[in-house]
């Protein structure tokens, strides 16, 4: 007996290989659990309730930056409550235009970039030039907010 269940999709690719995804929405998410299985139908009801776990390990550097660096509140903010309360979609964006901004130098041609910048240099005038950077491109200067930012823009919401 088959039995479909909704955001499930088959894909066949090229080799005749049968992959099982979750679809609701961007990105696509992998099932790797048997069908029909205990593992398959819970990791199911975790992606309905909206709860994103990769499957992949995390790349070196990422899971626990250092206290005290530019990248440390970015990842904190990234695991709260309050992120994982937002859409799918606004979470990836969100973490795309933060992490997008660890890659920044911390002024043009130098090899230091944002992701190890130390907080107590995070001044206003390197959230500037992080935000004029991108005037090109006005959606992602808006977007373009620190974590500290963010933080202190939540707290005055609340």
């Amino acid at each position: 007996m088959i039995v479909k269940l909704r955001y499930v999709h088959r894909d066949v690719d090229r080799h005749g290989n049968v992959r099982i995804y979750f679809w609701r929405g961007h990105p696509k998410i992998r099932l790797r659990e048997q069908p029909g299985s205990a593992e398959f139908s819970e990791r199911y009801h975790e992606l309905l309730r909206g709860v994103v776990r990769s499957t992949q390990p995390a790349a070196s550097g990422t899971s626990s930056p250092a206290a005290g660096k530019y990248r440390w509140p970015a990842i904190q903010y990234f695991r709260s409550a309050a992120f994982r309360r937002l859409s799918n979609a606004t979470q990836i964006l969100r973490r795309r235009v933060i992490e997008q901004t660890f890659d920044e130098p911390i002024y043009p041609g130098a090899a230091e970039t944002f992701a190890d910048l130390p907080l107590a240099r995070l001044t206003p005038r390197a959230n500037r030039a992080l935000r004029d950077r991108k005037q090109s491109l006005p959606g992602a200067a808006h977007n373009c907010a620190t974590p500290m930012q963010q933080q202190r823009w939540r707290e005055r919401l609340e």
